[in-house]
């Protein structure tokens, strides 16, 4: 593995840490700090995510125009700059502003970082950094969330304030360590025949990008969005099971990914995409009939031991997409659309957390627990039947491009 994403991930883990030390405060700052409703913060953090969705196009751009370094290097220090603006607001406007440079900026993390680590690495070395990154990621949140949880038990606003203004070192870190680390690559340039301009029209008008996009959303909205907004809305509707089992659910989700997948890691790396993908969509469709059977489960533990066997589940199935899914999506791109690419991916993503929360909360409501189950069944059912298709396509996408760059090195010489 290259020094330059040994470097990178170290700087990122950190990075996940500070965000680790703040993830959970926000609304909670918000309203016992700014004195702003609990209606009112909600609109705020929307604000944050709204500007990420809106600015993440941008971002591809700018990535395919100067270079995954300096995107991540402005993107970085632009979060930093944030959260300390957002530590000396004083009211709700201030702190929406603060909140929106916050989100906008954000949204150029992912992309950028990604076409970083496909730009340093190959093979199954990508898919190597891509788990390692998915894992350093949920290590970090986790042992923040614990040592702002202690900081937190008797801090006042100072405390909070404390714990933000780390967050923004551990992004100015994470600029400084791209900055300095990283060495500058090239900027792509589109082949000579005039295929694939660098434009967002030139990536939706390859079939590769578009079932990515669809595949990439199915597995978001059935995995992660049904973990993050289902599975807490289905204990809240079911009144004989404790509220604290979210904290338990979550607890076992993020030990088993921290524990588990650097044990497995290599093997997964060397296992056929559409064995992985067909696998995950398996284990998800099977761990999605817990909203149809949970109220016939009799006891209080007994659905809370049921939940954190669901939450074990989506971590195997987090497990085994993380190492593939970036790495398939950058080994099928063109070098000049890479930022395009990857933007795609963070908004599909986006799209099915957007989705998640209202299909969840109106079927779970409504006692439709079978129908959300069977809507998320489906939806592996795409995967697992998309994906053979999606690996035709992207196998021949790769060979086209090794073509255009072995002809881009026969006319350079």
């Amino acid at each position: 593995m290259p020094l330059a994403v040994r470097v990178v991930l170290t700087a990122a883990a950190v990075s996940a840490l500070g965000t680790g030390l703040v993830l959970p405060f926000t609304v909670v700052y918000l309203h016992r700090f700014l004195g702003i409703s609990l209606p009112e913060a909600g609109l705020v953090v929307g604000a944050a995510s709204l500007a990420g969705l809106l600015t993440g196009p941008m971002w591809g751009s700018l990535i395919d125009r100067w270079s995954p370094q300096r995107v991540l290097v402005i993107g970085a220090l632009g979060q930093g700059a944030a959260l300390v603006l957002f530590t000396m607001a004083g009211s709700m406007t201030t702190a929406c502003l603060a909140l929106a440079l916050l989100g906008a900026t954000q949204s150029s993390a992912y992309p950028s970082q990604s076409s970083l680590f496909s730009v340093l690495t190959t093979g199954k070395t990508r898919s190597r950094v891509f788990g390692l990154s998915f894992t350093f990621a949920n290590l970090g949140v986790c042992v923040g969330g614990l040592v702002s949880g202690v900081m937190v038990t008797h801090g006042g606003r100072d405390t909070f304030d404390l714990l933000y203004r780390l967050d923004a070192a551990t992004f100015v870190l994470l600029a400084a360590a791209v900055h300095f680390a990283v060495p500058r690559s090239p900027r792509a340039v589109p082949s000579s025949s005039g295929e694939d301009k660098g434009s967002y029209r030139a990536a939706l008008a390859l079939p590769v990008y578009r079932r990515i996009f669809v595949i990439s959303f199915l597995l978001a909205f059935a995995g992660q969005g049904a973990f993050e907004f289902g599975m807490p809305t289905l204990v809240l509707s079911d009144s004989s099971i404790p509220i604290s089992a979210v904290a338990y659910v979550f607890a076992v989700n993020t030990a088993v990914i921290v524990l588990v997948q650097p044990l497995v890691l290599r093997r997964i790396v060397e296992m056929r995409r559409v064995t992985v993908f067909r696998l995950v969509a398996l284990l998800w469709a099977s761990a999605a009939a817990v909203f149809a059977v949970i109220g016939l489960v009799p006891g209080s533990y007994f659905a809370v031991g049921l939940l954190c066997v669901y939450g074990a589940v989506v971590a195997l199935g987090e497990i085994l997409v993380a190492p593939h899914l970036g790495p398939l999506t950058n080994d099928v791109t063109p070098a000049h659309l890479r930022g395009r690419f990857n933007v795609a991916l963070s908004i599909s993503f986006s799209a099915a957390f957007v989705l998640s929360p209202v299909v969840s909360t109106f079927l779970l409501d409504a006692g439709l627990g079978w129908c959300y189950a069977v809507i998320l069944a489906a939806g592996c059912g795409y995967v697992a039947r998309g994906s053979r298709v999606l690996i035709s396509l992207a196998a021949d996408r790769a060979a086209q491009e090794q073509t255009i760059e072995e002809n881009r090195g026969v006319t350079h010489a």
